[in-house]
């Protein structure tokens, strides 16, 4: 997915991977309360990247399993 500055994140990093995933959200074709609050847990993690709080391997996971949600058709 190409970002519209990207020289905001770096590839490859938690944070551009969170980003990813977000506008993956943003484009899933059902909207509803449980993808808004999945949408704000993401962004919620990539403001504690971003002001270096440290990710938790639950996190990663409970990430991971987005990722598995939102890449069904």
């Amino acid at each position: 997915m190409e970002y519209k500055n990207p020289h905001l994140v770096k590839t490859g990093t938690v944070s551009a991977k969170l980003l990813e995933l977000k506008f993956r959200m943003s484009e899933w074709p059902y909207s509803s309360t449980e993808v808004y609050e999945d949408m704000q847990w993401v962004t919620d993690r990539v403001i504690d990247i971003r002001e270096n709080v440290s990710i938790t391997k639950g996190i990663l996971l409970h990430a991971n399993k987005l990722w598995k949600k939102y890449s069904e058709s």
